[in-house]
């Protein structure tokens, strides 16, 4: 099984990287992915390409050779165990630290290593909360969701349904606003107490929400928002003095 592994900013640097081709350097990182704990993996090359590279036309003997460009920079160490091959990543065990391993292949004196017993849940999370922090490497296989985002609690709903609002209804979706948008009663009235002419207005909301593609929820409000911004932005001079100063007209066009 696949494992998520640890890969450090030095690694690109490195000069035992560097030494290699860029597919083997790729091939080097599905290893990884795909050695036990211990970091042993068949060496088996057509193996290696069906997990590392299934989308590419590599044969046996492509991936043959970026093996042996991986041994000889030092990256692997190859053996025989009852006449199979198996690679061994060198310094595996010194960068991923795993918080509670699972060996698979044996090592070059042929035997597995036993797998430590596993702990319980509870377990892990008391140690987690002792320590103040994670493990550096929790584990996770390729079966395993990725936890969900937010607040810790799984979600609900279908995948791609609309998120439920604070009170468990549905949020309104966001759309474009409508070339024919009219404002309510309670935009005209804001208006009028503003003194702020909807004629004048009205025609520079609508242009900007469609050349800026804005989507709102409530339309209403959002232009209740622009006519209580729209005299910070009016010409010097032309502020309304305060008061109820009506405009000329209040009546659409």
């Amino acid at each position: 099984m696949a494992r998520i592994r640890t890969i450090k900013p030095e690694f690109w640097t490195s000069e035992q990287i560097v030494e290699c081709s860029p597919n083997a350097r790729l091939m080097f990182i599905g290893l990884m992915n795909f050695a036990d704990d211990n970091g042993v993996h068949p060496a088996k090359p057509m193996r290696i390409k069906m997990q590392v590279f299934p989308g590419d036309a590599f044969d046996a003997s492509e991936i043959g050779g970026f093996l042996q460009e991986l041994e000889d920079a030092g990256l692997i160490r190859r053996y025989d165990v009852d006449s199979e091959q198996f690679l061994m990543i060198t310094g595996f065990t010194k960068h991923q630290k795993i918080d509670q391993p699972s060996y698979k292949f044996p090592l070059p004196n042929g035997k597995v290593p036993e797998n430590p017993k596993r702990r319980r849940k509870q377990d892990s999370e008391n140690e987690q909360g002792e320590n103040g922090k994670c493990s550096a490497n929790n584990e996770r296989t390729d079966g395993e969701g990725s936890p969900p985002e937010g607040n810790g609690r799984e979600g609900k709903g279908k995948e791609g349904s609309p998120p439920e609002s604070p009170k468990g209804g549905r949020k309104k979706p966001a759309t474009p606003i409508s070339e024919n948008f009219t404002p309510n009663e309670s935009c005209k009235a804001l208006a009028l107490k503003l003194g702020v002419s909807l004629n004048n207005e009205l025609p520079k909301f609508i242009n900007h929400a469609l050349a800026n593609d804005r989507r709102q929820a409530d339309w209403q409000a959002a232009f209740r928002t622009w006519l209580g911004k729209s005299p910070d932005f009016a010409p010097r001079g032309q502020q309304p003095t305060g008061g109820p100063a009506r405009p000329r007209e209040l009546t659409l066009d």
